[in-house]
């Protein structure tokens, strides 16, 4: 039986091609659910860029197709390529980071979190980072 294809098992080989090299993400939840999103990816030469700017770049090298033709993906209704691939990056690859890093769905029981973690995609590695700004989403924090 043929090996399932993963989002990353994808994508991390086109993301290499066009030069990006780490994924800053972020993550908060609480209870019985965790969220993650996108920060920014840092290209080979140290720019970092947004989820918008990486999605044009992946265009160009048909993430998209492949990522459909490995139905790992499916195209929607009125949603454009670079908007399918945008949601890919900053939310589907992310919370598939943030799982591997943190656990399915990573719920935390009766308290909070948030945090952030690097995904370093020539070691293939991630890192929480333990200094982390406290930046969320979906829950609120006391200031």
């Amino acid at each position: 039986m043929a090996e399932e294809e993963t989002y990353d098992g994808i994508a991390i080989p086109d993301l290499r091609e066009i030069g990006a090299r780490r994924a800053y993400c972020r993550y908060d939840g609480g209870n019985d659910e965790g969220f993650s999103w996108l920060d920014t990816f840092e290209m080979q030469d140290g720019k970092r860029i947004t989820a918008a700017e990486l999605a044009a770049q992946l265009q160009e090298v048909q993430l998209l197709d492949k990522l459909c033709a490995a139905e790992v993906v499916r195209r929607r209704d009125g949603v454009s390529d670079q908007q399918e691939l945008e949601q890919f990056l900053g939310d589907t690859l992310c919370a598939e980071w943030a799982a591997m890093l943190l656990g399915n769905g990573f719920g935390t029981g009766e308290y909070s979190m948030y945090g952030a973690f690097t995904v370093d995609l020539e070691a293939c590695t991630i890192i929480d980072d333990p200094k982390a700004d406290p930046i969320v989403q979906d829950i609120e924090i006391a200031q």
